[in-house]
């Protein structure tokens, strides 16, 4: 996004009340163009749901939806993990007992559980 804009946005916000620093003056985004993965997601993923309450029309995406979107996000953008690594989280985001700790992950929170 900073070549993109000219701007180099922190890893979390820090616009007055938490409000993305890339929003323009009349609230638009300043680097639509070439936004991030967490932009679209945001606000519309049960992982990810809006703080303040706002819902999509229709439904939250699923943790497993929202992790094959961010899977898929890499796979065509050529982000820092490989073919493999990208198939073997696509396995494990199958299991049941697994998807809970890939949600954590995408969520972003620390690791709470050390054992």
């Amino acid at each position: 996004m900073a070549e993109a804009t000219g701007t180099v946005l922190p890893v979390a916000p820090t616009g007055e009340g938490g409000r993305c620093a890339a929003l323009t003056n009349d609230g638009r985004c300043g680097g639509y163009e070439a936004r991030p993965m967490i932009c679209p997601v945001w606000g519309a993923a049960e992982v990810m749901a809006c703080p303040y309450g706002c819902r999509p029309a229709t439904r939250l995406l699923t943790d497993h939806e929202t992790l094959e979107l961010v899977l898929d996000s890499f796979s065509a953008g050529g982000g820092p993990l490989t073919t493999e690594t990208i198939d073997a989280l696509r396995r494990l985001s199958a299991q049941a007992d697994i998807l809970p700790v890939l949600a954590t992950i995408l969520r972003g929170e620390p690791d709470t559980d050390a054992s």
